[in-house]
């Protein structure tokens, strides 16, 4: 009986870090893609910034 209750306590273990591994490696799933994300959109908005960068540089030669 002993040895039982043993075995059944250490499986409770187990599952309670099983558990807790499972839910770490879904955050960590949902973290690197939200960086991934937000790094697409830092990416984007460079892209954009150089546009108009260089827009305003051409309006401002033509102002010249």
């Amino acid at each position: 009986s002993g040895k039982l209750n043993d075995e059944i306590e250490f499986l409770e273990q187990l599952s309670i870090q099983v558990a807790t591994a499972i839910q770490q490696a879904t955050l960590l799933a949902q973290v690197q893609r939200i960086n991934a994300e937000l790094e697409a959109k830092v990416a984007e908005r460079t892209i954009e910034l150089q546009a108009t960068n260089q827009r305003l540089q051409k309006e401002l030669i033509h102002l010249q």
